[in-house]
């Protein structure tokens, strides 16, 4: 028996339909997609389940009652706190995460919003929409080239892997802060090794490691005043290992411009991750969202902020616009599982680090469906 239980995905994310005669060939499917499988049909199917497609709760109680399973297949790409890692590895569980299939998509993203904030073209947009546009020297008085200027990239999994190949042809010094990682396998990748403090000192910097329940938060106030004037912060992980309220005051304040992937609940919501982050619209004076929405949809239009010419927040102020949610809905999510060996919920490792830990410990990945996602969000200003 097969468990599908893939919250907040759907089979038809997940897979195309030569992909999910595969998988059907594998034996029974016990399927439920209309929220988390409850309870009874999870205890009713336990003791013939062989693998689990998704990340149902499984505590060691529970995997007691699960002889047969082997693997649990993670299909957001992130380790959540509902199963007992530790009790997987005694019994020879394989723990899967999708994440390599999000790889290519999050960086190009990433480096979409990276070009963009360094040469300031949503807020030109935004601008030229509110009939204050300027021209020559001074409309490009804060704008930079990305080629050339120097990177830090904090978390080195396979996002940051997947960033580090999409940047090089910019020609970029790039500094890496990925304590979990040993030194040659970022040298590897043309990268240098480096504290937090010296990443975080780069004129553009790409923060893709994961909160777990070590390290969140740890990109305080402390921190993120280390990012120079100027720079730009583009963070494409979890909302919770950052301050999120000292990010967007100093974003406002016009210390740096930033992007995010994600924000949290206080921002005007599209829907919410798992890990109480929110796939939402927010801006200030440059920071804006453009999110992966798992399941292709949400409101048509939401409030959110956007910017024009004033006297508060470093000569910016806010107004409320509407908010153009558009989105690809032919999402295939989620694929090319890596075998990944957690070592418990309270160890402090990044989920973006994981494809490397799995190369330390001579893990392979398995090639097990046939990635195609494409379910990105944009936030438009109208």
């Amino acid at each position: 028996m097969l468990l599908v239980d893939p919250l907040p995905r759907t089979l038809e994310m997940i897979c195309d339909p030569p992909t999910r005669a595969r998988l059907q060939a594998l034996g029974p499917l016990a399927t439920h997609e209309d929220g988390p499988m409850p309870d009874e049909l999870v205890e009713r199917h336990l003791p013939e389940t062989w693998a689990i497609l998704g990340q149902t709760a499984m505590p060691r109680e529970r995997l007691d009652r699960a002889p047969n399973l082997r693997a649990i297949v993670n299909v957001e790409g992130n380790f959540l706190p509902n199963v007992d890692y530790a009790a997987c590895l005694d019994r020879g569980v394989h723990v899967l995460n999708a994440s390599p299939a999000f790889a290519l998509p999050v960086a190009e993203a990433a480096l979409g919003m990276a070009i963009d904030l360094a040469r300031g073209i949503t807020q030109a947009d935004r601008a030229m929409r509110a009939g204050t546009e300027t021209y020559g020297l001074e409309s490009n008085e804060d704008a930079f080239l990305l080629a050339g200027s120097p990177v830090g990239i904090v978390g080195f999994g396979d996002l940051g892997r997947e960033l580090r190949r999409l940047i090089a042809p910019f020609g970029s010094v790039v500094k890496v802060h990925d304590p979990w990682l040993p030194d040659e396998l970022i040298r590897r990748h043309e990268a240098e090794p480096a504290p937090l403090d010296d990443v975080l000192a780069q004129r553009v910097i790409f923060v893709f490691a994961s909160v777990t329940a070590d390290n969140e938060g740890f990109l305080g106030r402390s921190q993120l005043e280390l990012i120079r004037p100027g720079s730009v912060l583009l963070l494409m992980s979890r909302a919770g290992i950052v301050d999120f309220d000292a990010l967007v005051e100093l974003v406002a304040a016009g210390r740096f411009r930033a992007a995010t992937d994600v924000s949290v609940s206080s921002t005007a919501v599209f829907g919410s991750n798992r890990d109480g982050s929110h796939a939402g619209s927010l801006a200030t004076r440059c920071l804006y969202v453009s999110t992966a929405i798992a399941n292709g949809s949400g409101p048509a239009s939401v409030p959110h902020m956007s910017s024009e010419p004033g006297t508060s927040n470093g000569g910016y102020k806010t107004r409320p616009v509407r908010g153009c949610f558009t989105s690809e809905t032919s999402a295939r999510a989620v694929s090319t599982c890596s075998v990944v060996r957690h070592p418990g919920p309270s160890s402090p490792l990044h989920a973006s680090t994981f494809g490397s830990k799995r190369q330390l410990l001579g893990l392979s990945r398995t090639p097990s469906f046939t990635p195609s996602f494409a379910s990105h969000a944009s936030i438009t200003a109208l």
